[in-house]
């Protein structure tokens, strides 16, 4: 097995804060979902085949996480909700880690209300939160200039 890589992964040690409060109670299939709004980046082609790529600054995108009907975590939101809409004030810190080595730390807001569903079998709320910044980023610094090295053969530490 010289050269393959082997990895394990644990969903549970998946961090997630939201406002300094951890959820509880996810589906049984998809956690947590992070998407940019946007791409990284662009490309313009000419018609002679000339290439220009734009480098796409905006970097905001959002959070899906997916909890159980009965969850405690979902009563929680709901009274969020309604702090919301009293007081006007949407905002809270999100931190995402994930055991790969990649994190958010940014802040968010919910964007959409889970669809309320009752059934003989125990649904799903797919709740949807803003981000601010919903880019991936290496944990550590070391992943930072590996990864650069690793992509552009550039030894970052000269």
């Amino acid at each position: 097995m010289a050269g393959k890589e082997l990895k394990a992964f644990d969903p549970s040690k998946v961090t997630l804060t939201l406002g300094g409060m951890t959820p509880t109670g996810f589906a049984p299939d998809t956690k947590i979902v992070i998407s940019r709004a946007n791409g990284v980046s662009t490309r313009t082609e000419g018609v002679d085949g000339d290439l220009s790529i734009n480098i796409d600054p905006r970097k905001s995108g959002s959070l899906v996480m997916s909890l159980m009907h009965n969850s405690s975590f979902n009563d929680i939101i709901y009274a969020w909700l309604v702090y919301v809409q009293d007081e006007g004030k949407p905002f809270f810190p999100v931190y995402f880690e994930d055991p790969s080595g990649q994190m958010v730390d940014t802040v968010g807001w919910f964007e959409t209300q889970g669809d309320y569903t009752t059934a003989q079998e125990t649904s799903t709320l797919e709740w949807t939160i803003g981000l601010q910044n919903a880019t991936l980023r290496p944990i550590t610094t070391g992943g930072v200039l590996g990864a650069i090295e690793a992509f552009t053969g550039i030894n970052t530490l000269i």
